[in-house]
């Protein structure tokens, strides 16, 4: 499973420039930018609260999570959304991926937290950008670039295992 956390570029500043009006307007834009970029039917893709979107994405290696997740940006960035607050002079997103083998003892806190932290050096990188975590590096996700061969797909922990071994 691979979850990619977005958030709306620069939102507050959009909302103090044209009103919170044009943002509601915006959110449901971008929200259905978002979901029309979800092809497969078991994808999801839901608001997570203010600007944040979420998106789950089952069965989804994590070459084609950030296959997705880019999709999902250019969608946005196609919009041509104007944003007066933006370098890029239009409404973008930033977004954060990461991705895991389920197992049965997952903790799915554990993989929203690493998809936020992605979601964060993305905007630590200029924004506008998908980004993962390939073992220690953020990286910034590039259209076309080889496999990256599951670098950011997180080992988990198999809680039950390491409880029974501390007990």
């Amino acid at each position: 499973v691979a979850i990619v956390m977005m958030d709306i570029d620069h939102f507050k500043s959009y909302n103090d420039q044209l009103g919170h009006l044009a943002g509601d307007d915006c959110l449901c834009r971008v929200a259905e930018a978002l979901t029309a970029s979800a092809l497969r039917p078991m994808d999801l893709v839901a608001r997570y609260g203010g600007e944040e979107f979420v998106a789950v994405l089952a069965l989804a290696s994590l070459d084609e999570a950030l296959v997705v997740a880019d999709r999902m940006r250019d969608a946005i960035s196609v919009l041509k959304e104007p944003h007066p607050g933006s370098r890029f002079d239009r409404v973008t997103i930033s977004a954060g991926v990461a991705s895991c083998v389920p197992v049965q003892s997952l903790v799915y806190e554990d993989l929203l937290r690493m998809a936020d932290e992605a979601l964060y050096q993305a905007k630590a990188f200029g924004r506008n950008c998908v980004v993962y975590k390939d073992g220690e590096t953020y990286r910034k996700y590039s259209p076309g670039q080889q496999s990256v061969k599951g670098a950011s797909v997180v080992p988990l922990v198999d809680y039950s295992v390491t409880q029974s071994k501390q007990g």
